[in-house]
């Protein structure tokens, strides 16, 4: 399985407006008014042993998702036993997987099919 951050659905300091405007309509209200509801729309509360395997395609030029986010829940699945990775892509930006025409992008499109080879060689599913 490919993820997208964030992992976290809820906002975190310096979040940027429109993001935190999105989170809200994607659940009807603001994180002051139902915390619990954000908890839910979050991967992380989903975390468990039978989770399959991650694969996260960061852009080293991040600005908007907190890629600290990715890495403390990527320590936690691995501590569940559950392989994932997290890979950091030099010179990309958010949102580079758009196309597969520069390096990053080509690059990110091998590890992604490396990736699910693994995955199937070893019989864990995606």
């Amino acid at each position: 399985m490919l993820q997208a951050t964030p992992v976290e659905f809820a906002p975190w300091p310096d979040i940027f407006p429109p993001i935190a405007a999105e989170m809200a309509r994607a659940a009807d209200k603001s994180y002051a008014e139902a915390p619990e509801r954000y908890r839910q729309l979050s991967l992380s509360s989903y975390l468990g042993p039978d989770n399959p395997p991650l694969l996260f395609l960061e852009a080293e030029n991040e600005h908007m998702f907190p890629s600290r986010m990715v890495t403390d829940f990527l320590h936690r699945q691995q501590a569940l036993g559950v392989p994932s990775e997290q890979k950091f892509y030099t010179m990309a930006e958010h949102g580079f997987f758009y196309a597969l025409t520069r390096r990053q992008q080509l690059e990110a499109f091998r590890d992604m099919l490396d990736f699910l080879a693994r995955r199937e060689r070893s019989g864990q599913a995606c």
